[in-house]
């Protein structure tokens, strides 16, 4: 533990929000994908509120 502490210090500490940038470059475009899969549900329902109002 101390061995990774020294060689990598300004992301040793992973719990304080600090990410390896490997795993900042995994987890940002899973981040993105699971944001527009929400907007996208949203805006499905509210297409079918108004497509529902149109009647």
């Amino acid at each position: 533990m101390v061995k990774k502490f020294s060689e990598d210090k300004d992301s040793a500490f992973v719990g304080s929000g600090n990410l390896k940038p490997d795993d900042e470059a995994v987890r940002d475009p899973e981040k993105r994908l699971l944001d527009l899969e929400e907007e996208n549900a949203i805006l499905k329902k509210a297409m079918d509120i108004f497509a529902k109002n149109q009647k």
